[in-house]
């Protein structure tokens, strides 16, 4: 995702056309989404497969989600946009493990004994975000009009031959191409000069 939003700066960034980022968390009803993965295992009598026993989300309801989205356009009229993401406050994430729990027990089934699971750690690690940043690094969240959206100020990536390569070569990528082992390296290679990027404004 992240990359996805540095591309599309990059690409608007000579452009008069005004880009409107805004983050969503999981949207209950989306087909692809976690709990219509987890339906789908549930229903196959496939291995349900956890981070950790507390492993919570954030999820919005197809109607919530919609209304965030005019409600942010709304707010893109009076905000400047250009070191800005939208995203919603959210209410308390939900326990992705009750959820299963739910969705076997509706199927007369019991995680454990009909629906095995299996988690990939013991204790969670903080969704695989390092413990170590510092306070210059993080994001500043700037309250709006609307209590229901917050504005993430960003640090944008300057323009550059290497990064308009990244994203050049991320978006000609075929469809065939399209398998972990291919984006990653774009992937990893954008946020790393992101990263390098926002050290060097602060020094």
């Amino acid at each position: 995702m992240r990359a996805a939003e540095i591309s599309l700066r990059q690409f608007f960034a000579s452009h008069k056309t005004q880009l409107v980022i805004a983050r969503l968390c999981d949207i209950l009803e989306n087909r692809g989404g976690i709990v219509s993965i987890l339906e789908e295992q549930i229903a196959n009598r496939e291995v349900i497969t956890l981070p950790h026993q507390e492993a919570k989300r954030y999820f919005l309801s197809k109607h919530a989600a919609a209304n965030f989205i005019l409600e942010t356009l709304a707010q893109a009229d009076t905000l400047s946009l250009a070191d800005g993401i939208f995203i919603c406050n959210h209410g308390a994430p939900l326990s992705l493990l009750e959820i299963a729990g739910k969705l076997a027990m509706r199927r007369g089934l019991q995680l454990g004994n009909d629906i095995p699971i299996r988690f990939l750690e013991s204790t969670p690690h903080n969704n695989g975000f390092s413990t170590q940043i510092s306070p210059a690094d993080q994001p500043v969240l700037v309250s709006t009009a609307n209590p229901h959206i917050g504005l993430l100020r960003e640090n944008l990536l300057p323009h550059s031959p290497k990064t308009a390569k990244v994203i050049e070569d991320l978006l000609s990528m075929q469809e065939h191409d399209h398998d972990h082992t291919c984006w990653e390296q774009y992937t990893h290679t954008l946020l790393l000069q992101e990263t390098k990027a926002s050290s060097e404004v602060r020094t």
